[in-house]
């Protein structure tokens, strides 16, 4: 798992992906051995129990470009669904949905495969999509894994893409893209975070500010979470725990600490 505290800056080559011959049954094995290997089936029960009860892991995660992933598409002479790993990338990939929006995605052409070039691409349903005769087109995209997503919260609490983009430089996690002293920042990776702002106008990519995992405070909140190093309430800016007397908290807030002797000594804030 990429660890979201370390910067990776990486120069973007022109990407081409080759794809070694080998048998139909062969091929099947393999890919769906690399299937497994890429999460497919890793996670157990309690780790997918915990995935659900996360909103990014509920909602449409975005590309590395700001796509989404196809349902159902082509390669190798097998159906793929959704985001996952083959043994010619370093990263997991898929085709995505919606290839006109998708400005900034890689062109099938990319994808020197042998054999079944014809039938590599988007399929309109799962029904017959491994089928190797049927002519298919499509545009493709470096994904995320719900497991990759760092768990921090960023200003608009959403959550920060594993691998991102910006000026044909590769950064994980919350990331300083303008030097260690400028303001951090990531492009997000739920499609639907309310609070982020669209990056520009060709690309699909949403960005927040967020804060570096080192900069969160040290102590817990009473339920064992951390407090955002910066926040915003009602407009205005926060930091850290806010005493209960200088900034009233939300009211279910109240209710659930209605039970508190001295309540007035406390504080609050978004978590982090």
């Amino acid at each position: 798992m990429l660890d979201p505290s370390l910067l990776m800056v990486i120069t973007i080559l022109p990407v081409v992906v080759v794809a070694r011959a080998r048998g139909s049954a062969l091929q099947s094995e393999k890919i769906s051995l690399l299937q497994h290997q890429a999460h497919v089936q890793k996670s157990s029960s309690e780790e997918k129990e915990a995935l659900r009860t996360e909103a990014w892991a509920e909602t449409a995660l975005f590309t590395m470009h700001g796509c989404e992933c196809a349902d159902n598409w082509h390669y190798d002479g097998l159906t793929l669904h959704g985001c996952v790993f083959t043994d010619e990338h370093d990263l997991p990939w898929c085709f995505v949905k919606d290839a006109a929006a998708c400005q900034r995605g890689y062109n099938k052409s990319l994808l020197l495969t042998v054999g079944d070039h014809i039938s590599t691409g988007v399929c309109s349903n799962a029904t017959g999509c491994d089928v190797t005769t049927e002519k298919r087109d499509g545009t493709w995209d470096f994904c995320t894994l719900p497991e990759e997503v760092d768990t921090h919260f960023s200003q608009s609490s959403c959550h920060c893409l594993p691998v991102w983009e910006h000026n044909r430089q590769l950064y994980s996690g919350c990331a300083q893209p303008d030097g260690v002293n400028s303001s951090a920042w990531c492009h997000v990776a739920e499609s639907n975070c309310a609070g982020s702002k669209v990056a520009d106008a060709k690309g699909n990519q949403k960005w927040d500010d967020c804060a570096m995992p080192s900069s969160s405070p040290v102590y817990v909140t009473r339920h064992s979470c951390h407090c955002k190093p910066a926040w915003e309430h009602e407009g205005k800016k926060q930091t850290s725990c806010a005493p209960n007397k200088l900034l009233k908290p939300p009211d279910a807030l109240v209710a659930i600490n209605a039970t508190l002797e001295e309540e007035t000594i406390y504080g609050w804030c978004h978590v982090f």
